[in-house]
C-alpha cells in the first residue's frame, strides 16, 4: 500500500483515520495553553506514585521519553553488559533492536506463536551461553500466552525476563495482576497507537533490586513544542491539515528507509540516533497521567469496537481470523487470512477498504528480513514468515464515531463482493 496515496486520500476528508488521540476537550485546551505559554502542572512525581499504586511489586520506576529508552534503561539497570545477548521476537517493532544495541548488547531473534507473541519453544532454540535476557511483548494488546512458562523456565537459570507492555497497558495476567508485574522488569510506551497515546513518553518498571539508574538528559523545550505541534498536525484538526502533514511525514520517512538499505549501513550509529536516552517531558507525563485515569473506560470501548468489527466481518462473510477477546485490550486489531491464496485475498481486501475510505495499517515485517536485523537470526522463523504478509490492522480506537462506523459497514459490505470475485 503506497503511503503517499493513503496520505492523499486523507486530504479528501471522506476517510476513517486509523489513529486519532482519544483526548477530551480539557486535554486539548491544556496542550494548546502549554504550546503558547509553557504553563502546565508538572505531574511527573504524581505519575510515578500512580504507577507505584498500580504496580505495588515494583522496586523502582523510571520515566523516559520513549519505550525505546525504557528498554535500554532496564537492560543497564539489570546488569546486562556489553556483549551479552538478548532474545527478542522477530515479529515486533524495529525499535527494540535500537534499544538493545544502545545498551551495548546483541539482539537475537526468536519466532512467534499463532497469536504473534514470542513462543517458549523459540526462546529455547535461540538460547546460547551468552543469553542474559529475554523480551516478551504482549503484542497488539493480547496477553503473551507463553509468559508464565518463559519466566518459570529461565528465571531459575539467571536469565532476566522483561515484559514489553507498550501495546498492552491494562491487560491482566493469568493470576489477575496487570501485565508488567511478573517479569523481572517491564517497559511501557505512550506513543503512537498505544493504549496510552500521545506525542511520546514511556517508563520502565523494575520488579527486583537492580543497579543505579543511567543518566537521562532532558529534551529541550523547543524540541518538545515542535514534536507536539507536529503530532497535532498529523492526527487532529481539519482533514486537509492532517493529509498535508501525513505527506510531509511520509517523504522523509521513505527517504530514511532507503538510506538504511544502502551499503555501509551502521546499526550501532542508527541505534544511537533512534534511542536518545532522555527523561519524560512535562507535557508527555501530563497526557499519560490523564489517560491512565480513563484507561478502563477506553479499554471497554476498544473491546466493544473489536466485537463490532467481528460482527461486521462475519455478516459480510469475510474469511479472516480476528484476535481472541479474552485477556486482550485490543490496542491493535489484526485481521489474519488463511489458506493457499491468503496473501492475495489479504491484499485485495485491504486495498478495497482503503479505496472506500477506511484506513488500514500494515503489521510487522519480521526483523530478520529487515536491514536493521540482518544476520541476527539463529533459529527457524517458520511462524512469523508464514503470517506477516497475510495480516493487516483496521481502526479500533475508542473514539470511532457513528459516521466512521457507517462508512466501515458500507465499505466492508461492498468489499465482500470484490473479494469473492478476486
Amino acid at each position: 500500500m503506497d503511503d503517499m496515496m493513503r496520505a492523499l486520500r486523507r486530504l479528501s476528508g471522506r476517510y476513517v483515520p486509523y489513529l486519532q488521540p482519544y483526548w477530551d476537550e480539557s486535554d486539548f485546551s491544556a496542550v494548546g495553553t502549554w504550546l503558547k505559554s509553557g504553563a502546565l502542572e508538572d505531574v511527573r512525581d504524581k505519575l510515578t506514585r500512580d504507577l507505584k499504586s498500580r504496580f505495588p511489586q515494583s522496586v523502582d520506576i523510571v520515566l523516559t521519553d520513549t519505550g525505546k529508552t525504557a528498554l535500554c534503561v532496564v537492560l543497564k539497570m539489570l546488569g546486562i553488559e556489553a556483549g551479552d545477548e538478548v532474545i527478542v521476537p522477530s515479529y515486533c517493532c524495529a525499535s527494540i533492536i535500537a534499544s538493545v544495541l544502545r545498551a551495548g548488547c546483541t539482539p537475537v531473534f526468536a519466532d512467534c506463536d499463532e497469536h504473534f507473541n514470542i513462543s517458549e519453544q523459540s526462546t529455547v532454540a535461540a538460547l546460547s551461553s551468552r543469553t542474559k535476557a529475554i523480551l516478551v511483548p504482549h503484542l497488539f494488546g493480547l496477553r503473551a500466552a507463553s509468559l508464565e512458562a518463559i519466566v518459570a523456565l529461565w528465571r531459575q537459570r539467571g536469565i532476566a525476563v522483561i515484559e514489553d507492555v507498550a501495546q498492552a497497558y491494562g491487560v491482566q495476567l493469568a493470576g489477575g495482576a496487570l501485565a508488567g508485574s511478573l517479569g523481572d522488569a517491564a517497559i511501557f510506551s505512550a506513543g503512537l497507537g498505544k493504549p496510552i497515546m500521545g506525542p511520546g513518553g514511556g517508563w520502565a518498571i523494575l520488579n527486583r533490586p537492580c543497579g543505579a539508574r543511567p543518566d537521562l538528559g532532558a529534551e529541550p523545550i523547543a524540541e518538545s513544542r515542535a514534536r507536539v505541534a507536529n503530532f497535532l498536525s498529523r492526527f487532529t484538526g481539519p482533514h486537509w491539515r492532517r493529509g498535508g502533514a501525513e505527506i510531509a511525514y511520509a517523504l522523509p520517512a521513505r527517504f530514511s528507509a532507503r538510506l538504511r538499505r544502502q551499503p555501509g549501513f551502521d546499526r550501532r550509529s542508527w541505534a544511537e540516533t533512534e534511542c536518545r536516552m532522555r527523561g519524560i517531558s512535562v507535557i508527555d507525563a501530563w497526557l499519560a497521567a490523564r489517560q491512565i485515569e480513563r484507561i478502563d473506560e477506553n479499554i471497554g470501548l476498544r473491546r466493544e469496537n473489536a466485537r463490532r468489527w467481528k460482527a461486521i466481518l462475519t455478516a459480510a462473510n469475510i474469511p479472516c481470523i480476528t484476535p481472541p477477546d479474552e485477556a486482550n485490550v485490543h490496542s491493535v486489531s489484526p485481521l489474519l487470512f488463511e489458506g493457499e491464496d491468503a496473501i492475495r485475498r489479504s491484499e485485495t481486501f485491504r486495498q478495497a477498504l482503503e479505496r472506500g475510505g477506511v484506513a488500514t495499517e500494515p503489521c510487522y515485517t519480521p526483523l530478520h528480513l529487515r536491514i536493521e536485523g540482518k544476520d541476527l537470526k539463529r533459529t527457524n522463523m517458520d511462524m512469523c514468515e508464514s503470517v506477516w504478509r497475510r495480516v493487516f490492522a483496521v481502526p479500533i480506537r475508542p473514539n470511532l464515531s457513528p459516521d466512521d462506523w457507517e462508512r466501515i459497514e458500507t465499505v466492508v459490505a461492498k468489499s465482500a463482493s470484490i473479494l469473492a470475485a478476486a
